[in-house]
């Protein structure tokens, strides 16, 4: 079975503004009190700023995320309910 969290609401973004953009969708949706289980970044290759290095890599794009540990602890963190 999957886990429980992707039967759930997931936000989609194909455009990122900065590395800290995800943690304050989380925060948004959280401060509003909506439900949200995951925030999924689109973007890659052809975007400015893709999350990976290119198609078929799962390494992150330093350029676009440049913590990528504290910005996970930030998204699960500093928003849970």
């Amino acid at each position: 079975m999957p886990p429980r969290w992707v039967m759930g609401y997931m936000q989609s973004h194909r455009t990122l503004a900065g590395p800290k953009e995800p943690a304050e969708i989380v925060k948004t949706f959280r401060d509003k009190q909506l439900p949200v289980d995951a925030v999924i970044y689109l973007g890659t290759g052809y975007c400015p700023a893709g999350w990976n290095v290119g198609h078929g890599t799962l390494d992150f794009n330093p350029k676009t995320f440049d913590d990528p540990p504290a910005i996970l602890k930030a998204c699960t963190t500093s928003t849970s309910r």
